[in-house]
């Protein structure tokens, strides 16, 4: 299939020109269309982003779990550790990287530079990218993975201080443009007695009309504005503060 239909997907998930979009995707979208994936995701990624505009901004996570044990962070070196899709888009030309040393993101486009100069003291609190994702009300996209990836639920479960994490903090250098620099940053963990579970969520959304969906080939493509998503999550929790979670073996 054409990877120009993919502006066809994104266009019946009320996606649009100058949005800002944080999307968690799967390489196995991209070798719909072929076995090169750096090749194919690179059509992927310039469809996306010419549908976009100029106006708009294209962010796409690429965590970093080796600082919390005790390894250096480079904004420029460091790999993405969540998969070839992210780790791809780290790479592209003209990408910016945040600073934060677990929960860095990359960005493209007009609102890059906030992303990459997001805060680096919380990993999910004020200031950080899941907070100007939020202040921006930008668009939560699911690109052919599951609805439990959407790291921003945590940023919800941080701001109302759910009962099922604690703060926890790691400290350790991180390295940009040459420049070493010791910091600490605060993580929200999860009790381990506990995993995310995004179920109830996601069907409250779809019940609400709030969470579009398309196909795009043999997957789907779910989009949410954060600000939908933060304010039923938040309602959800306060009527159960375990409405995010589920306990292991259950």
């Amino acid at each position: 299939m054409s990877f120009s239909s993919i502006q066809t997907s994104l266009k019946k998930c009320s996606i649009k020109k100058g949005d800002t979009l944080m999307i968690h995707g799967d390489a196995a979208i991209a070798l719909m269309n072929g076995t090169d994936v750096n090749k194919e995701l690179k059509k992927l990624f310039d469809n996306i982003i010419s549908f976009l505009g100029k106006k708009g901004t294209l962010v796409v996570p690429a965590f970093s779990y080796s600082f919390t044990q005790g390894k250096n962070f480079s904004a420029e070196r460091s790999p993405s550790e969540i998969g070839i899709f992210s780790e791809y888009f780290r790479k592209r030309k003209g990408v910016k990287r945040s600073n934060h040393p677990i929960f860095s993101v990359c960005s493209i486009g007009k609102n890059s530079k906030i992303f990459e100069n997001s805060d680096t003291k919380t990993c999910f609190g004020k200031n950080t990218a899941f907070d100007i994702l939020h202040r921006l009300s930008g668009k939560i996209v699911c690109l052919g993975c599951s609805f439990n990836r959407i790291t921003f639920a945590h940023f919800v479960e941080e701001k109302l201080k759910v009962n099922y994490r604690f703060n926890k903090k790691f400290s350790g250098f991180i390295t940009t443009a040459g420049k070493k620099k010791f910091i600490k940053t605060n993580f929200f963990v999860r009790d381990l007695k506990f995993k995310t579970d995004l179920s109830k969520l996601k069907k409250k959304l779809i019940n609400k009309s709030l969470l579009k969906k398309a196909d795009y080939g043999r997957f789907e493509i779910y989009t949410v504005n954060s600000k939908d998503l933060f304010n039923i999550a938040s309602k959800m929790v306060e009527n159960n503060p375990y409405i995010l979670a589920k306990k292991i073996n259950e």
